[in-house]
């Protein structure tokens, strides 16, 4: 399984990097793509069937039950997805595979929902008989004018980068416990948009230790506003 962030390639090429290239040895012929959703709110979950068509190519979408119409409108202006379909087409040039698309809401965390949404995902996994990689897409800290804060990015680079070491030793430990009391009990202040399809991912596929291979902060002077980021790979 692996967290790799959906900030811009132009951002954060090492980044990318570092995390696709960890999973170039991957023998997975299905990808399951769990994404922060941007503009769509409505389920908890979001899943198209319509297959990705990037300069690269076409990249199908395995068959699965959960599609209704509503999902085109979520996915057409979304990117947590597309950017890590054109680097897994780049990576995996010489192979086949198929994705499971799923754009991920804070409506997860109503009741009886998660438990319900690990069943839908494993169902549809098992029914293929593929070989799943888990891929979370998603990015740390988002601070600053753009984002809503009074203050400018730079004046709290500081404590977001505190609270985002507790983060990554949360996740690199595999404690969810913790990783989930450092966001709620801030009521999530620094706007972590990777929360909700990082606990969907490491409930429905638990893992072992994890390991942190690239973090970095794109500082966006003309805004005053910054993204913090981070890959991180479980085995």
């Amino acid at each position: 399984m692996a967290l790799i962030p959906h900030i811009d390639f132009r951002v954060a090429p090492h980044v990318y990097g570092a995390g696709f290239s960890a999973l170039r040895n991957s023998d997975a012929d299905l990808v399951v793509m769990l994404g922060t959703s941007h503009y769509w709110d409505a389920d908890p979950i979001v899943v198209t069937n319509k297959p990705f068509l990037t300069p690269l190519g076409v990249v199908p979408v395995v068959d699965h039950p959960l599609y209704n119409p509503l999902a085109d409108i979520a996915h057409k202006p979304e990117h947590s997805l597309e950017l890590h379909v054109v680097a897994l087409q780049h990576l995996w040039q010489d192979r086949p595979f198929e994705i499971l698309p799923v754009l991920v809401t804070q409506r997860l965390f109503e009741e009886g929902v998660l438990s319900d949404t690990i069943e839908q995902l494993h169902d549809v996994i098992q029914s293929t008989g593929k070989r799943p990689l888990w891929l979370i897409s998603g990015d740390l800290a988002h601070v600053g004018k753009k984002f809503g804060d009074e203050l400018p990015a730079q004046a709290l680079l500081p404590d977001v980068a505190d609270g985002d070491r507790r983060l990554i030793k949360a996740l690199e430990d595999n404690d969810l416990g913790s990783y989930r009391n450092a966001i709620e009990s801030s009521d999530n202040r620094f706007r972590v948009c990777g929360y909700a399809p990082t606990i969907l991912a490491h409930l429905a596929h638990p893992v072992g230790r994890g390991r942190t291979v690239a973090y970095d902060v794109w500082n966006e002077q003309e805004t005053l506003s910054a993204v913090s980021f981070a890959t991180i790979i479980w085995d």
